[in-house]
């Protein structure tokens, strides 16, 4: 074997990145950070949400049209006082 395809290898990126943030929404929705090692969340950036709002643009050009929506819906919700 050499080099999957590309409509392989994208479909294997997809899973992978949708893999890492199922383990954020599962255990930290809303949260900054998910630490992979403990399992605990870390909120310790002003409460932003960060990994939400940094993955926007990924799942934006994924085509993750459900998970992108319930991103956008919470970070607009967002009481940023």
């Amino acid at each position: 074997g050499g080099m999957p395809k590309a409509s392989v290898a994208r479909g294997m990126v997809r899973d992978e990145f949708m893999h890492g943030y199922r383990g954020y929404t599962d255990k930290c929705f809303g949260k900054d950070t998910l630490k992979p090692l403990s399992g605990t969340c870390d909120d310790s950036f002003m409460s932003l949400a960060l990994t939400m709002v940094d993955s926007l643009d990924t799942m934006h050009i994924m085509g993750l049209t459900d998970e992108f929506d319930r991103a956008k819906n919470y970070i607009s919700s967002m009481n940023m006082s």
